[in-house]
């Protein structure tokens, strides 16, 4: 069981926020530029000089209409920052409460915040201008807004590249010496660097302690799970991110919890068999008989592995099923296929053209367990006889 705690901030999202309000600073200083008088700013600075080179002619608003621009600059820069820490935050609450980006209420909210910011700027203006008796200030404040974002950005474009090309020179500079690697493709460095053959089986690197390793929550998978064959390999492998991006999601979504242990509940098997059958017969209107039930739950105390046998429609993937609905457990499904011939096909594998770990949802499953040590998971595999267990599943035997 899992407690809510507020959507914090990753540091991916402070980056943003604090790209954002660089940008809104920026923003605030061209629009003062802009519209310079020659007290504070000079006539012939350097961006008053490109926005005439854009097109910009400099207006005349006298003192009142001076005014009503600079707080219009100033609200446009503070709700610029204002508006990014709302879609992020948004953003972060989505991700962490499993809400997809299509969520047409999620677009709503979306759609709302940059409106609210808008009127909350812009309009806050235009109100200023009304209740002073300015109004014909308000088509210079579009125009002047309009061009401060053109010029900010044009601005904004050249520090990023400057920025990013000092950036290129230092970090080329400190590694000079070491092997170039494009987007982590390791095949330049072969023929550049390398007369030696890689290659790579992370496929066959699961084993019977995967689901210890889950169980901490590691952000990378340890050595007894994935499997390398030398330390070079290990650091051929791209970001976790990139090679492990479902894994990676589990992480960003549980980042924010502190999760609780579960209470006991003092309750004897009798009761729990009662229960639950009384829960069958009246929410699902399935009917088993007592000493199924009372089977199916010693069982589940006994071992960690049961195996559900009986004709067509009797119950095998039902029981399961309410059961976990009835305790609030979390149970997934593992349609079994005739085609499998290895544990690759429960615990997935390594693409070596893709450079991504292809996952399952049973791996997935197992991975987010790690996460609630006290909950309930049940996997079922559905068919299981389908094909030679002993192919698949031997490692779990």
């Amino acid at each position: 069981m899992k407690k809510m705690i507020r959507p914090y901030l990753t540091r991916k999202n402070l980056i943003l926020i604090a790209i954002m309000g660089i940008y809104a600073a920026l923003f605030a200083f061209t629009g003062l530029c802009l519209v310079a008088d020659g007290k504070v700013f000079s006539l012939d600075n350097p961006l008053l000089a490109l926005g005439k080179g854009m097109g910009y002619t400099p207006i005349e608003v006298g003192e009142g209409g001076m005014s009503i621009l600079v707080v219009s600059i100033l609200l446009v820069a503070v709700y610029i920052i204002l508006l990014t820490f709302m879609l992020v935050y948004i953003r972060r609450f989505a991700v962490i409460n499993n809400i997809k980006a299509s969520n047409k209420k999620l677009i709503l909210v979306y759609v709302g915040a940059v409106l609210i910011s808008i009127l909350l700027s812009y309009g806050l203006s235009v109100v200023i201008a009304a209740l002073q008796g300015n109004g014909a200030s308000i088509a210079p404040t579009s125009y002047v807004l309009g061009y401060s974002f053109m010029v900010s950005l044009l601005v904004s474009f050249g520090l990023a590249i400057v920025i990013g090309a000092i950036a290129m020179l230092i970090v080329n500079i400190h590694l000079v010496n070491q092997p170039y690697r494009f987007f982590s493709s390791d095949e330049n460095e072969k023929l550049e660097d390398m007369d030696e053959d890689k290659n790579e089986d992370v496929s066959s690197s699961f084993d019977k302690d995967t689901n210890e390793s889950t169980l901490k929550g590691e952000t990378t998978l340890n050595s007894n799970t994935v499997s390398l064959d030398n330390e070079d390999k290990a650091r051929d492998l791209d970001t976790r991110e990139k090679v492990f991006p479902g894994l990676s999601k589990i992480d960003e979504k549980y980042s924010g919890f502190e999760v609780e242990s579960v209470p006991t509940d003092e309750i004897t098997l009798e009761e729990l068999a009662l229960k639950f059958r009384n829960y069958l017969a009246k929410e699902e209107h399935l009917y088993f008989d007592i000493e199924t039930i009372r089977i199916f739950l010693a069982s589940l105390g006994t071992s960690h592995f049961m195996i559900l046998e009986g004709l067509s429609g009797t119950g095998k993937s039902s029981l399961p099923r309410f059961f976990a609905k009835f305790i609030n457990a979390k149970v997934t499904f593992i349609p079994v296929q005739a085609t499998w011939r290895d544990k690759s096909s429960l615990l997935g594998y390594f693409n070596d053209f893709s450079r991504i770990y292809n996952e399952t949802d049973f791996l997935l499953s197992l991975y987010e367990a790690g996460y609630n040590p006290d909950q309930i998971n049940i996997f079922v595999l559905d068919e299981m006889n389908i094909s030679r267990v002993e192919y698949y599943f031997a490692d779990f035997l």
